[in-house]
């Protein structure tokens, strides 16, 4: 069974899963081991409080399983140095740096737009500024962050073709993609293949087959894999799936990181 490097809990504001409950769910799964990653949004108001309650839990529980159960963070939107600072008042095991929607909306004066489904009420040419913003702050978090992983690089297409079947591509988008694929792998930043899409009527990885062979073409070899699970039935959902798709594209191995240090498993 496989590593699960990206998992929610009640900790997050959209999980209302207690940790206890997914460390049983992967003990029933077989699981590798797990790594908490509730989400500290900073550009919003954020309670850092959330963060310290996760940690601590998760140091709580290790010693109870036979598996590693890893305490992480994960950061949404761009980092500055004062954010990076505050990284390091506490122990994690993995950072997982990402980008959402709010952000975004709020650059481009949405003011009304805070959520993901907001995405459906765009016009085509919205989606576009959308996109190019998107991937902007993409660009500005693996440049800025203090981070250990890039997750679900093709997010924005779980929502505008997963769930509002708008059959948006990122042709437009591809050399800023590169751009950020390039620095992830300078800064020796690993990228997350997020199975969160996998077992959807949409049935897609994130990111999709296409952009893991860019990286790997461009030199990138460090991966892991994460379902995104925010409740306990999507907890290793689709991890196999990403592991059979990293290993056609030619990845021998993915990894999961404890003490900020990654850890290598054979696909």
């Amino acid at each position: 069974m496989f590593f699960d490097s990206h998992v929610h809990t009640n900790f997050s504001q959209d999980s209302k899963v207690p940790m206890e409950e997914q460390c049983e769910k992967a003990k029933e799964l077989g699981l590798k081991g797990i790594s908490f990653t509730d989400h500290c949004d900073f550009s919003t108001k954020f309670d850092w409080s959330r963060i310290e309650g996760s940690v601590r839990r998760a140091k709580e529980l290790q010693e109870g399983y036979s598996f590693p159960i890893l305490c992480g963070v994960e950061l949404g939107d761009c980092i500055n140095s004062e954010q990076n600072k505050k990284i390091h008042r506490l122990p994690f095991d993995i950072v997982l740096g990402s980008v959402h929607t709010g952000l975004t909306f709020r650059q481009l004066g949405f003011s009304d737009f805070v959520h993901s489904d907001c995405l459906q009420y765009l016009n085509d040419s919205q989606v576009e500024q959308f996109l190019f913003q998107y991937y902007e702050n993409v660009l500005a978090l693996v440049q800025n962050g203090d981070i250990d992983v890039l997750t679900h690089l093709t997010l924005l297409l779980r929502y505008l073709n997963g769930r509002y079947h708008r059959n948006v591509t990122l042709d437009n988008n591809a050399d800023q993609i590169e751009k950020i694929l390039k620095i992830v792998i300078e800064r020796g930043i690993a990228l997350e293949i997020n199975t969160s899409g996998v077992e959807t009527e949409w049935g897609h990885l994130l990111p999709d087959k296409e952009w893991l062979e860019l990286y790997f073409s461009l030199g990138g070899r460090r991966i892991t894999l994460g379902s995104d699970a925010h409740r306990l039935e999507t907890l290793g959902k689709g991890l196999a799936a990403g592991a059979k798709v990293a290993k056609e594209v030619g990845f021998t191995h993915y990894c999961y990181y404890q003490n900020r240090t990654p850890v290598e498993v054979a696909l």
